[in-house]
């Protein structure tokens, strides 16, 4: 499961306990008289899609003045299907495009870490440079430690095309998509000064001060 959830409790009339564990991308749903004990699936899922399962779960019908991301898991959940309806997922952080997974293939794209958001420039990351796309099967190699590049070039251009079809609906760092959404912070999070215009923002919005940023 490719989630950023912790815990998602709901008890009275809807008792569902969703857990995600995030290192290991993996979670446990309960919901007692309504999907099976025991069950257990490798499906591709994401945090996305709990908005739209939740609703279906209650009867709620979802907005039709906006696109929503997510699927309605509900049918896998309950064993009523055996395929996950999300079958492709793109990685963004912040406004940047750092990988894209179709299937079992996931291939993490060339990067700079001045073009990336600024929390994720960690010096641990052994991405945060990258000159280079690599190419993992998380059928086999759900660690992502072993780049199969070289022996699949057509699972590269797949995975480029599909990069590509992302990144012209979505964006990039250097592309506006035709179908970006607005951010509603000040300036640009893939700069390094993100975080002091952000606190100026606040502090004008709500003091009146004013700071200007060095040249």
């Amino acid at each position: 499961m490719e989630c950023g959830l912790v815990k998602l409790a709901f008890h009275a009339a809807l008792p569902i306990i969703a857990t995600c564990i995030y290192k290991m991308k993996k979670a446990k749903i309960r919901w007692l008289g309504r999907i099976p004990q025991s069950q257990r699936s490798d499906e591709m899922v994401s945090a996305m899609d709990i908005f739209p399962t939740i609703a279906a779960a209650v009867g709620v019908a979802l907005p039709d003045d906006r696109k929503i991301d997510g699927y309605n898991l509900l049918p896998l959940l309950q064993g009523k299907v055996d395929e996950s309806p999300r079958s492709e997922f793109a990685y963004y952080n912040g406004r940047t495009l750092e990988a894209v997974r179709k299937g079992n293939w996931k291939m993490h794209l060339p990067r700079q870490y001045v073009n990336r958001v600024f929390w994720a420039n960690s010096k641990y990351d052994p991405y945060r440079i990258l000159n280079h796309p690599v190419i993992n099967n998380l059928g086999t190699d759900i660690s992502e430690k072993h780049n199969v590049v070289e022996n699949y070039p057509e699972k590269l251009r797949e995975l480029e095309e599909l990069a590509q079809r992302y990144r012209s609906v979505l964006g990039d760092w250097d592309v506006i998509g035709s179908d970006q959404g607005l951010s509603t912070y000040p300036g640009d999070v893939n700069l390094p000064n993100f975080l002091r215009e952000r606190r100026i923002e606040i502090r004008k919005k709500f003091t009146g001060e004013q700071e200007q940023l060095p040249d």
